[in-house]
């Protein structure tokens, strides 16, 4: 382990040698006693001082860090260990043996495949039904091919309808999803979020119909895109405010609705473009 612009506390010497004689044991041990423990105490030494340097608030001076070499060299008999390297910005460094817990990165190893195993298979069932399920919309407009041909300037509009019928409804779903984390089912009000729905609606398609009346002026699409959008919104509105308790009374993860509603709208809104723009042209 490298330790660059080594930092200390206020009194760093004397923190040095309490630190260490704490771990150094009694020093009226018999030599014998001393020549078994001498590499233990070293390792416990060198991790106190890499420990020291990690938490203290300063810089290490030359003086402080000699007086600490030589007090680790008396212990361990080996001062070749701690002989430190002048740095252009005359900080000091040192080089220590890392001591590895081997138990320490097998534990962190074993959290980590347990946590990525557990997640892979809380998610992958869901993000590949809703990927089956994306893949309706394609089909949809499949079987509306012969109109859509006919009125092609429809398909330049879909993304802006299914879009704002996705963000609505998640709107809605992670507004029911807060309440069901903080344990107030009951303070939700699916009818307060109906009127809330035509509400929105309302504004999103005066927003609309002046984008497309702009872009297209034509009355007949205009109405169309407008009566399809207002369809769309309001859905999604009521929609992902019901999609949130659905998961919650069927025991599964209510979080998993934000994601849900995005697929459903999407799939939904185009079957309901179709269908209206197919019904107004």
């Amino acid at each position: 382990m490298n330790c660059s612009g080594l930092i200390v506390a206020s009194s760093p010497a004397s923190y040095m040698e309490r630190r260490l004689r704490s771990v150094s044991g009694n020093s009226s041990q018999t030599d014998e006693d001393d020549d078994m423990h001498r590499g233990d105490k070293l390792e416990k030494a060198k991790y106190g001082f890499q420990e020291f340097c990690r938490l203290q608030s300063r810089e290490l001076n030359e003086r402080e860090f000699d007086h600490f070499r030589a007090y680790v060299a008396a212990l361990a008999d080996t001062p070749q260990d701690f002989s430190p390297r002048s740095s252009s910005n005359q900080r000091f460094n040192t080089s220590f043996d890392p001591v590895v817990d081997e138990r320490s990165i097998c534990s962190c190893c074993s959290t980590l495949c347990a946590y990525v195993r557990k997640e892979v298979c809380a998610r992958i069932p869901i993000l590949l039904l809703l990927m089956v399920l994306q893949s309706v919309s394609g089909n949809i407009l499949k079987g509306f091919e012969p109109f859509i041909q006919k009125h092609v300037v429809i398909t330049f509009y879909l993304t802006m309808l299914v879009g704002a019928g996705g963000n609505a409804g998640n709107q809605s779903a992670v507004k029911v999803i807060r309440q069901l984390a903080l344990g107030r089912a009951k303070d939700i009000r699916l009818a307060y979020e109906a009127v809330t729905a035509f509400a929105v609606a309302i504004l999103l398609c005066m927003g609309g119909m002046i984008r497309v009346w702009i872009f297209e002026r034509d009355i007949r699409i205009t109405f169309a895109i407008t009566l399809s959008l207002f369809c769309i919104t309001s859905a999604s509105i009521i929609i992902g405010a019901v999609l949130p308790l659905c998961f919650h009374y069927c025991k599964l993860d209510s979080a998993h609705a934000g994601p849900t509603i995005q697929v459903v709208m999407d799939v939904s809104g185009v079957l309901i473009s179709c269908i209206v723009c197919s019904l107004m042209l």
